[in-house]
């Protein structure tokens, strides 16, 4: 470049020189000023990028908000369902019920919460006990939609469970209608949920426990309902429910010989498996099966005796005798000298007798016929024989 020469530019496209003030490229016809609008452009795509940075993080607060949240309320559900588990250990049944319905209003889809609250109302139905003033109705219709909806699990045999369980609370419903034991159902059907408990599953044990007892309260063969309770014990759960509804089957059907000599076999099954019967319901047993038929007929009072051997028979009188206060009663002492006699212990049997007869108030006409009968059986062996047996 000479001195005087006015400097020269280049293009900024073409590289060709132009005028230092050029607008234009006379060659390409380029502009040769800075792009305005690229570079706000560039500007508006940094903003746009802080927002959605700042977009994002504020997402990720919130999600982990609810996270927090969400896992707060699994946490106060587990609480709940637990709690209401040990409430209903201790047979509060309603209080562990409110507590199920808090934890499903916290969340409604807990898996946890729904099948503690079906497997409560289950519980519930076969452990009903109800108050003065009070019906069963009142307790079991609540209920029976937690059961419906367990009816239609996935589950076999849960769905079996529930529907067993459908067919016992609508026992209880016609036992407020009172028409339970009557020719014709009142209210809801009975038996065909147990059917098709049964027909879900085949090996259901309250279907087979509850039919059982169903046939039984209703009056019908007794060896029908036996036979549903052969069935239940076979699947081996729950055997003490299973045992207990036994024992109620048979007590509830007062009077009958035929009852009272299954309920002597299923006590002394029991007490040799050591299996576990209830103060007040041994009490039962005795009053039921000793007081009320010891005054029966001569034939069903040796039914009775000869129910099982008599010494097994003596070991469980006294059994079922413990801690009842009914050991003094006459009619007991009459069968515990009559199965002593039996299994052999002749002097201690003697005695009872004669202290039976002793009595200033005087026993019913069978049962005096049976200890003049029984003095008389043991005194053919003789004294000295009799005092050594």
């Amino acid at each position: 470049m000479t001195e005087g020469t006015p400097p020269k530019n280049r293009c900024i496209a073409c590289r060709e020189t132009i005028e230092p003030d050029a607008r234009l490229c006379p060659h390409c016809r380029s502009s040769q000023s800075p792009d305005h609008w690229k570079l706000f452009g560039t500007i508006l795509k940094w903003v746009g990028g802080s927002a959605a940075v700042i977009s994002l993080l504020t997402g990720m607060v919130q999600v982990n908000s609810l996270f927090r949240s969400w896992q707060s309320r699994q946490e106060t559900v587990t609480e709940l369902a637990k709690a209401a588990q040990l409430q209903a250990n201790a047979g509060d049944y309603a209080g562990a019920w409110r507590l199920y319905e808090q934890a499903l209003q916290l969340e409604p889809g807990s898996r946890s919460a729904r099948d503690g609250e079906a497997d409560l109302a289950m519980r519930w139905l076969r452990n009903i006990r109800i108050s003065e003033n009070q019906s069963f109705s009142q307790i079991v219709d609540p209920l029976l939609p937690v059961l419906y909806r367990a009816a239609a699990s996935g589950n076999t045999r849960r769905a079996a469970d529930a529907l067993a369980h459908i067919g016992w609370a609508n026992y209880l419903k016609n036992r407020d209608l009172g028409s339970a034991s009557s020719g014709e159902l009142a209210g809801p059907s009975v038996e065909e949920q147990f059917q098709a408990a049964l027909k879900a599953d085949s090996a259901n044990v309250y279907a087979h426990a509850m039919w059982g007892f169903w046939i039984a309260y209703r009056g019908d063969d007794l060896s029908q309902a036996d036979q549903q309770f052969s069935e239940a014990l076979k699947t081996g759960r729950d055997r003490p429910y299973v045992q207990s509804l036994r024992i109620w089957a048979y007590l509830n059907r007062e009077g009958d010989t035929d009852s009272a000599v299954e309920l002597i076999r299923l006590a002394d099954e029991m007490r040799q498996a050591h299996e576990n019967i209830e103060a007040n319901v041994k009490r039962r047993i005795v009053e039921d099966v000793y007081m009320a038929g010891a005054d029966n007929t001569d034939e069903n009072l040796n039914r009775i005796i000869s129910a099982v051997s008599s010494a097994n028979h003596l070991a469980t009188l006294v059994w079922l005798g413990q801690g009842t206060n009914l050991e003094s009663d006459r009619r007991y002492r009459f069968y515990h000298a009559r199965l002593s006699e039996g299994a052999g212990d002749l002097p201690a049997a003697l005695a009872e007798y004669k202290a039976l007869q002793a009595l200033s108030f005087p026993l019913e006409h069978v049962l005096a016929q049976q200890v003049v009968l029984g003095i008389n059986r043991i005194s053919a062996h003789g004294p000295n024989e009799a005092a050594h047996k």
